[in-house]
């Protein structure tokens, strides 16, 4: 008989063990928009080894994001610490440019004494700052709206001190002034220009672009260019443009003056062998006598018979080839 083969005893099979703790609910981290939680926006222009670049993005990589945290609390900014407070900001992904960086932790490389003053200026000068918040930020820009510079706000701030307080102040920085009214009003608008020289223009969000564009663009760029074509014509011309055709004239008059006397004048001709007369150039065949004059009259006297006035010269055939010997003339008699 044939054996059946073994069969290996089965295991005994395992029970699903299921947990009866439920499972601890994991809420999702609040994760921040991808802007400069300083400035506000994407992109910065910066000027790196004189050429402006468009500056991107850094990411916090450690819970504080490196001294943020700090700077924001020594000056108190509640539009920072109200996204980073009590949370870690590298899991919120707080971003910054680094430019703006470096000017926000700035207040902590002074003396702590000097960062206790920057925070307690306003609580020092609360009356004016209450004064200044009232007139200009509430009445000015709320109700009237009207748009400001940022220098015009510091330049508004100094006055109301010096009136409430009797205190007068050089200056403040405008740093300082901006997180201070960011904080408090929080409908305020900061517009930073294109331009670099410009101060920060500050206005209410219910201030139209159209508002904006009317109070900064001058009457003059409004009208035609015909009317003014019109006026120009119209005006005599001013000593401004008299002056410059008088500086136009001399320059030409000094051009043509170099000019004359840098001209090389040509010879002329006469007495270097030719004649001019009258425009006509001839050639001159004598310059010089063709002998002695005491020469000439002798030989005129010869042909005309002697005279009176006239000294006998002695037939001395000796002393007229003596003469002829010296001035190499061909021999002659008399």
């Amino acid at each position: 008989m044939e054996e059946e083969p073994a069969v290996p005893p089965s295991k005994p099979k395992m029970p699903f063990l299921r947990s009866k703790v439920p499972k601890m609910s994991q809420q999702p981290h609040t994760i921040l928009p991808k802007l400069c939680i300083i400035c506000k926006k994407l992109t910065k222009r910066t000027k790196i080894k004189g050429k402006w670049v468009h500056e991107s993005l850094s990411k916090a990589e450690t819970s504080d994001a490196g001294q943020l945290r700090s700077a924001a609390e020594r000056i108190d900014d509640e539009t920072i610490l109200k996204d980073i407070r009590g949370k870690d900001c590298s899991c919120i992904e707080v971003q910054y440019h680094k430019s703006c960086y470096n000017d926000y932790v700035r207040v902590l490389k002074g003396n702590d004494s000097v960062g206790e003053k920057k925070t307690n200026f306003f609580s020092e000068h609360k009356a004016g700052y209450d004064a200044f918040c009232k007139i200009v930020i509430k009445e000015r820009l709320e109700v009237n709206c009207e748009i400001l510079r940022l220098t015009k706000l510091q330049q508004l701030l100094l006055k109301h001190i010096q009136l409430e307080e009797r205190v007068h102040l050089e200056n403040i920085r405008s740093d300082m002034l901006r997180v201070r009214l960011q904080r408090d009003f929080e409908q305020l608008v900061f517009h930073i220009p294109s331009r670099r020289n410009e101060s920060t223009i500050v206005y209410c969000q219910n201030v139209t672009a159209g508002d904006i564009a009317q109070q900064y663009l001058p009457t003059s760029q409004v009208s035609s260019v015909e009317d003014e074509s019109d006026e120009n014509q119209n005006l005599p011309p001013c000593k401004d443009a008299l002056l410059q055709h008088i500086k136009r004239c001399s320059y030409q008059a000094a051009i043509h003056q170099r000019a004359i006397q840098q001209t090389i004048d040509a010879p002329s001709p006469d007495g270097y062998g030719w004649s001019v007369k009258d425009g006509v150039i001839d050639v001159v065949w004598k310059t010089k006598p063709a002998a002695p004059e005491c020469l000439l009259k002798t030989c005129a006297g010869a042909r005309n018979g002697k005279d009176d006035n006239e000294t006998e010269v002695p037939d001395d055939s000796s002393q007229i080839s003596a003469v002829e010997d010296d001035l190499d003339l061909p021999p002659f008699s008399i």
